[in-house]
């Protein structure tokens, strides 16, 4: 059908801008996500969730995942949970938020992300003009560290909130 061949190419443009990304700041392409991407591209999986939760991606491999998500429109949900994100990884989460609209639910929980990271999170969420995707932005989840602290930082119903762990 037309809408298969369309989300063929969208999957294509996604893997090559993923490729490219790795190329250009020297790392391998993340086997989980080519892997994903090939079982995409041959139908048996679907793109609209993905699930790269325990796969070890750290901040180099979800810059260039980022990157490529900057102009998706299949990606609804997006688990990055148990990997070893830190601050540079999450703002590269940050500034893709702000391109892409199909984005609606966020997992990174149990990752490395520190404050500066998690304060660029808070600021892409709250930057984000449309009134409906904000409410449908119901589970960004993270852990903020600061110092020997650790909040847990929740975006829901349009309220940010951090509770002290």
């Amino acid at each position: 059908s037309e809408m298969c061949i369309r989300d063929r190419q969208w999957i294509v443009r996604l893997s090559n801008a993923f490729k490219a990304k790795c190329q250009t700041i020297s790392i391998p392409p993340a086997p989980c996500v080519t892997r994903l991407l090939t079982r995409a591209m041959t139908g048996r999986d679907s793109l609209t969730r993905v699930r790269l939760r325990k796969m070890n991606l750290g901040d180099k491999d979800v810059v260039a995942l980022a990157h490529a998500l900057r102009d998706d429109i299949l990606v609804r949900s997006l688990d990055l949970g148990h990997n070893m994100i830190g601050d540079e990884g999450a703002l590269a989460l940050a500034d893709m938020l702000q391109a892409n609209c199909s984005v609606t639910k966020l997992n990174l929980s149990h990752n490395s992300i520190g404050f500066t990271g998690g304060e660029g999170l808070i600021l892409s969420l709250i930057h984000i003009s449309e009134p409906t995707r904000l409410l449908s932005i119901s589970y960004a989840v993270f852990c903020l560290k600061k110092k020997n602290n650790r909040y847990h930082l929740t975006k829901q119903n349009n309220i940010m909130r951090t509770e002290s762990l």
